[in-house]
Formats: C-alpha cells, sequence, structure tokens
C-alpha cells in the first residue's frame, strides 16, 4: 500500500479507515462527511439518521463528532486526544468507542450496503494516495443534494509526478435516513 507523502492527508485516511474498523466492530450505521473548511479538512462522523436521503454523504452539521485537521494547531490530535499521535486505525476505533459511547451506540447496526462503499472508496484512496474525498468546499460550485458523484481532491491542487492530477470520483453512498432542505 502506498502511502500519501503529506502527513496530514495521512491522518485523514486513517480516521476514514478507523471508521471501517468501527464498522468491523459492529457499528455499520456510522457514517462519514468529508469536507474543507476555510483553514482544515475535516471528517464529521455521526449516525446514519442524520445523513440524508438525497446525499448519503452529507449530514445535518453539528452532529456526530469531527475530526479536524487544525485540531488544537496540529492534525495529529485525534479529536482533540493527546494521547492519540501514534495510533493505528484498530487503535483509534477502540479509543473512540470507548470515548465517545453515545456516538457509537447510535451506530449500532448493520449497514451492509454503506460498509461495502466505505471499503470501495479505501481502495481507491490506496490507489491514490495523495487524495482526499471532499463533499463540499467554499469553492464548491456543486450543491451536496445535486451531486452525483464523491471527488476525490488532490492537495492544493498539485501535480504530482505520479499522473494522479487528474479528475478522481468515486460513486455516492448509499442514501440515509434523513430528509430536510
Amino acid at each position: 500500500m502506498t502511502k500519501s507523502e503529506h502527513a496530514h492527508i495521512r491522518r485523514a485516511h486513517r480516521v476514514i479507515r478507523m471508521l471501517s474498523e468501527l464498522h468491523r466492530m459492529g457499528f455499520q450505521r456510522l457514517r462519514l462527511m468529508p469536507y474543507m473548511y476555510p483553514i482544515a479538512y475535516r471528517i464529521q462522523i455521526a449516525s446514519i439518521s442524520y445523513f440524508t436521503v438525497a446525499n448519503g454523504c452529507h449530514a445535518k452539521a453539528n452532529v456526530g463528532v469531527t475530526y479536524s485537521s487544525s485540531s488544537r494547531g496540529t492534525d495529529d490530535e485525534y479529536f482533540g486526544w493527546t494521547d492519540a499521535k501514534s495510533d493505528g486505525a484498530r487503535e483509534l476505533a477502540i479509543k473512540f468507542a470507548e470515548r465517545l459511547p453515545e456516538i457509537v451506540k447510535s451506530g449500532l447496526g448493520r449497514d451492509w450496503a454503506y460498509a461495502g462503499w466505505l471499503v470501495e472508496l479505501i481502495g481507491v484512496l490506496e490507489r491514490f494516495p495523495n487524495r482526499v474525498p471532499v463533499l463540499f468546499s467554499e469553492y464548491s460550485e456543486e450543491k451536496p443534494h445535486e451531486m452525483r458523484s464523491l471527488p476525490l481532491l488532490l492537495q492544493n491542487n498539485e501535480d504530482y509526478s505520479d499522473n494522479t492530477n487528474r479528475i478522481v470520483v468515486v460513486p455516492l453512498p448509499p442514501p440515509g435516513e434523513c430528509v430536510y432542505d
């Protein structure tokens, strides 16, 4: 498996793999919403009940918990935890389950379609290690409910010598359970 040369991208990928580990632990109803905030890359994690029917990757704001690449000035403090800097995805999943029991409890149950989608996303990220999925950013032209696929963006739109500067997308995940404007 090729890893990104950018530490913040490796950490974002680790959070995505952490969610897959939580799925393996029986919490397949947890989902992620990846997005760019003006100063940081973020991944919001919450129950399927907060994700929209129109776009299974778009959640209501301020639900669940959010990983930020700018947490306390350093992106290796996952969810603000100072004791997880060198943790792998499995160790992060165990800490997540222990420290955020209400969120984890809300994700208990099966969602094989989403769990399969997440495995596919992780596989694509392994093939394109300098990319992150981004549902929206301050420069997004498409609204989340209008999207037909999830783009994987390059770090700062840099032109990498491995020819990964072309547009890469993955299908949207299965619909969530929330209906809202």
